[in-house]
């Protein structure tokens, strides 16, 4: 009775529990439920977005060109596309566009935004397009284009470039406003300059006094007008002298005026004025200025260092790029010698330097672009491109342009791809794994300071560290032992680059990840070494001094480099392994000599090892 009463209690608690499920169920559904509005509401959104904006959008599949998705805006363009290929959608085309910038957002350059101007062969309207590659839900990468009309802009841009050239060339070939007064003072002459410069005919100004068609309306003004009119009726003549008069419709002119009296017989009887509009002038002024602040700030906003110099050499302009590259100031550089400057008194360099400059000054040629070095203003060297040109003025040199490319990144990559080839090289032309290690440190020395420098190799069946090559300012090399919570373990554990300082070492042990092991280092970095995401040791390098400390940039470039290390270890062990081998099947073969069978399947054996060595076969079978 006891065992049945008990099994009841226990379904009673089974039903509760399966009870209990059910309700979790049913509000799991309600959640899911919910995030499916709340995706729905969120693409609903999303597409609202899209199809609200003027410009035109569309995605499509990178590999088979299919439109995936477009807005509104190109819908009510194009039509309903959404299947068909990009190229005959958009462009009318059999195959994909020859302009087609897929090249320019994939690959390499994923992640990167792409900008380009295109007229549209169907509607031939022109687009500003910005293209990015963007993952679609179902993980692939596609292409996505915003497009943006710019068909007015453009056509605007054309008409005010022709309005600009059409006004020019007026201003250029028409003469001065010439007027003549008589004695009291009124027009007499009015030429067709005139007519330009103040609005009035020549039938309207003939007769009326001339300040009061063109003196300004202002009292005092007005005063100072009539008063130059009294001197040159006077007898007294004005010089050019700059001044504002006014046209019939208000507006103000700035005009250089020359006016003399006419004088017959002794007595003056009317005045000659000659007004020339400086209008133009006084707007290419202010184009001049508003150019060269433009100048300045495309000068100043460009990567490269731009500097111009005179014809001896002297700085003229210094740009924002050429403070950052080279560490001078432009108010430290104005007036000195660019070739002194920039090359830290380093004679081969400043030999270098001169003889470019010699070229452009006395050859009046330009200097090709040229890889060379310069020095900062603290004497570090920069790897630069030169390149130069003549500045010339009817055919005179009046200075020089040169311009320079930091090239430090692409030197720095070159130097980090030739590393990686040396360290493969290495495994054939070491003699053994302790000289590979050595050959290694020196390499990372190239790349960043590493003078303390180890490697650890892990062995996962053991669970044992062993440290073949260890070279440290103030620790010995440690024993092989079993992993456990040092700096090294914690990076083989992760099987991630550690970059950390004392404080990031102390936040470790307090988190309870690491046991501090050794000497504290100013800067440590571990990188793992893996082979096929198997993780046979790690190389680190630390600093014990104060003023060097590791960067990302370091962690990425050992993080680079310690996959060719990991492999050449493995090939060098495995080469190593290879050589005992030979070498105990060697010394078998010679032990049994006398056994005929066993030597031929040994001669088998031994010419295997040395193929595998790369070497030509010893025995003939």
């Amino acid at each position: 009775m006891k065992d049945k009463d008990k099994t009841k209690e226990q379904l009673v608690k089974e039903l509760k529990e399966i009870r209990q499920r059910i309700v979790e169920l049913e509000k799991s559904e309600v959640r899911y439920k919910r995030l499916e509005e709340e995706l729905e509401f969120e693409r609903r959104q999303l597409k609202s977005i899209f199809d609200g904006i003027d410009e035109i959008v569309y995605v499509a599949d990178p590999e088979t060109y299919e439109v995936l998705y477009i807005n509104q805006p190109l819908r009510n363009s194009f039509g309903d596309v959404v299947g068909q290929k990009c190229f005959k959608a958009f462009q009318n085309l059999d195959a994909p566009c020859p302009f087609c910038t897929n090249d320019k957002i994939f690959g390499k350059n994923i992640g990167k935004t792409y900008i380009w101007e295109w007229q549209n062969m169907i509607n031939k309207r022109w687009y500003r397009c910005i293209d990015r590659a963007i993952r679609w839900p179902d993980g692939r990468w596609i292409r996505y284009e915003m497009a943006i009309d710019i068909t007015d802009s453009k056509r605007m841009s054309k008409e005010l470039k022709e309005r600009r050239m059409y006004l020019e060339n007026i201003m250029k070939y028409l003469p001065d406003a010439v007027i003549t007064q008589d004695a009291e003072g009124k027009v007499l002459e009015w030429n067709p300059e005139a007519e330009r410069l103040f609005g009035y005919t020549s039938k309207e100004a003939i007769g009326k006094e001339l300040d009061d068609l063109v003196a300004s309306p202002d009292p005092d003004k007005f005063r100072e007008a009539t008063g130059i009119t009294q001197q040159i009726l006077a007898g007294k003549p004005i010089f050019p002298e700059e001044v504002v008069r006014y046209r019939k419709d208000g507006t103000p002119v700035d005009v250089v005026l020359s006016a003399s009296p006419i004088i017959s017989k002794g007595k003056v009887i009317g005045v000659v004025a000659v007004y020339r509009d400086i209008a133009e002038s006084k707007r290419l002024e202010r184009e001049l200025k508003e150019r060269r602040l433009y100048l300045e700030s495309v000068m100043d906003s460009t990567p490269d260092a731009i500097v111009t110099t005179d014809n001896k050499h002297r700085i003229m302009e210094w740009n924002a790029g050429a403070e950052r590259f080279f560490g001078y100031s432009r108010d430290e550089v104005i007036g000195k010698n660019l070739d002194n400057l920039i090359t830290a008194s380093n004679p081969d360099a400043l030999k270098e330097a001169t003889s470019l400059t010699k070229q452009i000054l006395t050859e009046k040629r330009g200097v090709p672009p040229t890889e060379t070095i310069r020095y900062h203003k603290d004497g570090t060297p920069v790897d630069v491109i030169v390149s130069g040109s003549p500045i010339l003025l009817r055919n005179r040199l009046i200075g020089v342009i040169a311009t320079y490319t930091d090239i430090t990144e692409r030197k720095r990559e070159e130097k980090i791809r030739e590393s990686i080839y040396r360290i493969a090289g290495a495994v054939i032309t070491t003699k053994d794994i302790n000289e590979l290690f050595s050959f290694i440190h020196d390499i990372v020395k190239e790349l960043m300071s590493a003078e303390n420098c180890y490697i650890a190799l892990y062995d996962s069946k053991t669970d044992f560290i062993s440290f073949p090559y260890f070279i440290d300012k103030y620790d010995t090399t440690p024993q092989p032992k079993r992993a456990g919570k040092g700096l090294t373990e914690y990076v083989l554990r992760t099987k991630k680059p550690l970059l950390v300082t004392p404080k990031g070492v102390l936040r470790l042990r307090k988190e309870g990840k690491i046991e501090i092991i050794g000497a504290t280092s100013v800067s440590y970095l571990g990188v793992p070494l893996m082979i096929e995401n198997q993780v046979i040791g790690m190389i680190a390098v630390q600093s014990y001094v104060e003023g060097i400390k590791y960067t990302e940039e370091d962690k990425n470039i050992l993080q680079y480099v310690s996959s060719q290390i990991g492999q050449a270890i493995r090939y060098k062990r495995a080469e190593e392994g290879l050589r005992e081998q030979m070498s105990e099947l060697q010394a078998f073969h010679r032990v049994t000599l006398g056994r005929e069978g066993r030597i031929i399947e040994l001669k088998h054996e031994v010419n295997k090892l040395l193929e595998k060595l790369g070497r030509k076969k010893q025995f003939k079978v």
